[in-house]
């Protein structure tokens, strides 16, 4: 705790502190003031990590539109700035798969997709029936968007 309150840590064995310059970043899905209130967490540790606080939405709340960018980024990733100049724009019927579907795994998952996908981008794999099959073997919660796109794959 004295670290948190006053920058200073004494070292085993030694009875002078050490000032430190750090910062810590805490990450939880829980709510602590509601953990606070009901006695689950201590306040006095809340009150000192509670400096600065951000709320990310998950992917689910963030919507279609953040959802289908963050698949291009992660594809930009995978291929590269070279292949990428190469590809096709994303197809829709798969901007459509990655928009109307949720994501258990939430980012992490979508990422991990994107490199499947991303990966197997070799002879057309982006644009036709091997990213949709991808698509069904990478995420079984997909497969009804994954059948739909094989089904649109061909247009």
């Amino acid at each position: 705790m004295r670290v948190l309150e006053d920058s200073a840590v004494t070292r085993i064995g030694s009875a002078t502190p050490v000032k430190v310059d750090f910062r810590l970043v805490a990450a939880t899905h829980k709510s602590l003031p509601q953990l606070v209130k009901d006695g689950d967490f201590r306040a006095d540790l809340y009150y000192r990590l509670a400096v600065i606080e951000l709320k990310i939405s998950s992917l689910g709340e963030r919507g279609a539109l953040d959802k289908i960018a963050l698949f291009k980024s992660f594809i930009a990733q995978v291929v590269g700035p070279e292949k990428l100049a190469t590809l096709p724009e994303l197809p829709y019927w798969l901007a459509d798969v990655v928009a109307d579907s949720y994501f258990p795994g939430n980012v992490r998952e979508l990422c991990n997709l994107a490199e499947r996908i991303g990966g197997d981008s070799t002879a057309g794999g982006i644009v036709g029936y091997r990213a949709a099959a991808t698509l069904a073997c990478a995420c079984p919660h997909l497969s009804a968007g994954a059948a739909r796109a094989e089904r649109r794959s061909d247009r």
